[in-house]
């Protein structure tokens, strides 16, 4: 296993499309889950430690949607463990209800 490996493992990596969303996630979560943030022509990318007390990566991805949502990004990329996965933006039930009944 090599060392970055091992440093990255309780890390979770954002792809944000503007500085104002890197903005937006610092401002939310960085006072929780410490981390930093880079740029590069793609957009930012957004890191954040887990919590040690095993809820962290819940609360991370509700507090990421709920960003999302207030954003009006419909979903973004995150990576976790070396594997890449989408989340998307946090619907309300009266969504879904809206949704389902199509």
């Amino acid at each position: 296993m090599y060392e970055l490996d091992l440093q990255l493992d309780d890390i979770v990596m954002f792809e944000l499309p503007t500085l104002a969303c890197n903005a937006a996630f610092s401002l939310r979560l960085r006072s929780r889950f410490p981390g930093w943030s880079a740029h590069d022509d793609a957009g930012w990318l957004f890191a954040a430690e887990l919590l040690e007390d095993g809820e962290g990566m819940a609360v991370l991805l509700r507090e990421a949607q709920d960003l999302l949502e207030e954003l009006g990004l419909p979903a973004i990329r995150f990576c976790l463990d070396g594997v890449v996965y989408t989340l998307e933006a946090h619907r309300t039930h009266a969504e879904d209800a809206l949704t389902s009944a199509v």
